[in-house]
């Protein structure tokens, strides 16, 4: 039975889920000691990093004694060549046919992503993680599926089609949704969709782990070939891949991959920035993922979710009872963070403490684990008076900006998914209802702007 409690991350539409119980197979085998977990996030992603970078840490095997070295990890670079596996993701990644394939094919070059499946890699990485089997990445086949029968796509399609046209939604999201079936369909644009489905909900088995807190409804996703999805995972996501085929890297939530993540989550395509941010990221985990297989990713981990072919999953979320933010301690203060006697590393360290948990709150989707509601109604009443510290404390770094555009994002990404109108949830201006013609990119483009305009410069 697979060793899980389990979570999903930050994507587009992230407010329009509704909310999901986890199948038995998955849930009911959590490990017992992980409801005694702790999670000090900045200092425990820290201590990760550290003991991963001690001088005594293990090496890779590697075939290739002239390989270079991380420098950071004291871990030979991927084997692109000689793995298996890797070659594997490589062959299926250059069957695709849009213009961005060569810096899908970067990402492996650069030589710092590890095939899943190895267990001595796992063993090598699990200091990233952390010390817990939840704390790392795992994949299961058919056998822990979780329906009472098999999907029904076309019933999914029209689900998904009707709730689209409640939205008046004219975007190119419905030509994608019609063309699910359709493995090479591209849309010439990173577009997805997530959607709760009650069709998912209703052939889904529903029992929970004890040591599982709550979980969200089951929801749908759907990726165009060569779609990208970049995320920073708030619980435990389990994606359960229905059609099609999906590359996942995933990296774990150590502080130097937070502080680079930021960067490349600004990135609306798949880009040579992307593939040179990635470049710089540690402990990097790929799997290709087929029909019928289940990925779970733990909280705070940074993905890339690459969609080979046209593509369609069923995923939820699920809160440990050890995660739930109540047992997360409360950050040092801004005004701490802005003292003389902090340097740029420890002021970098707050910020990424404090964004975490704003995107936990903004993005939680399992709500009975706390009073969602009224604590980002406390955010918003002092929003005003707090943002003077953290624009102070942001420009006092040498990549301030990227910081404030990261919060714009995560506001932004808040606002698109209330589905009743898009308005900015701080000040309740709302837009023009023809904004739902725009891409995902272009409604995240206009609300980052309004953010940086109206309640951060």
């Amino acid at each position: 039975m697979p060793p899980y409690g389990w979570h999903m991350g930050l994507r587009q539409n992230v407010r329009l889920r509704s909310w999901l119980f986890p199948s038995p197979a998955i849930l009911v085998a959590v490990i017992p000691h992980a409801v005694d977990c702790k999670h000090n996030f900045v200092s425990t992603a820290l201590a990760k990093y550290q003991h991963a970078t001690q001088p005594n840490h293990h090496s890779l095997p590697h075939s290739n004694s002239e390989a270079k070295l991380s420098p950071s990890l004291s871990i030979p670079m991927a084997p692109s060549t000689s793995s298996t596996t890797l070659r594997a993701i490589r062959e299926r990644l250059e069957e695709m046919w849009n213009d961005v394939r060569a810096e899908y094919l970067r990402l492996l070059d650069i030589g710092r992503v590890y095939p899943f499946h190895r267990e001595e890699i796992r063993r090598l990485f699990r200091p990233l993680y952390g010390p817990e089997e939840t704390d790392m990445p795992a994949v299961y086949d058919r056998e822990y599926l979780p329906w009472k029968q098999e999907p029904n796509i076309p019933a999914i399609q029209a689900e998904l089609s009707a709730t689209l046209d409640e939205q008046e939604d004219y975007s190119s999201r419905k030509t994608l949704l019609q063309n699910v079936t359709s493995p090479l369909f591209y849309t010439g644009k990173n577009e997805y969709i997530t959607l709760p489905c009650r069709h998912l909900d209703e052939i889904t088995e529903r029992t929970l782990s004890p040591a599982a807190s709550d979980a969200s409804s089951m929801a749908c996703d759907i990726m165009s070939a060569g779609g990208l999805r970049q995320s920073l995972t708030s619980e435990h996501e389990v994606s359960i891949l229905m059609t099609g085929t999906r590359v996942w890297i995933m990296y774990p939530p150590t502080v130097h991959n937070l502080k680079l993540f930021k960067r490349v989550f600004l990135l609306e395509q798949m880009s040579p920035r992307t593939a040179e941010l990635s470049a710089k990221l540690e402990g990097g985990l790929i799997y290709l993922q087929t029909p019928g297989e289940t990925v779970v990713t733990p909280p705070r981990c940074c993905l890339i979710v690459i969609s080979i072919q046209a593509s369609v999953a069923a995923f939820y979320d699920v809160r440990l009872k050890c995660e739930t933010p109540e047992q997360l301690p409360v950050p040092s203060s801004i005004a701490e963070a802005l003292s003389s006697e902090q340097t740029d590393e420890s002021r970098e360290e707050f910020l990424c403490s404090y964004s975490e948990r704003l995107h936990d709150i903004l993005n939680n989707t399992v709500p009975s684990v706390y009073n969602t509601t009224q604590r980002i109604e406390e955010i918003i009443e002092t929003w005003d008076d707090e943002k003077e510290g953290l624009r102070a404390l942001c420009n006092s770094l040498p990549d301030g900006d990227e910081w404030a555009d990261m919060f714009a994002r995560l506001w932004a990404d808040y606002a698109i998914g209330q589905v009743d109108i898009l308005a900015c949830a701080l000040c309740d201006d709302a837009f023009d209802a023809r904004i739902w013609t725009a891409t995902s990119q272009g409604k995240l483009k206009l609300l980052e702007d309004h953010f940086l305009k109206a309640h951060w410069n």
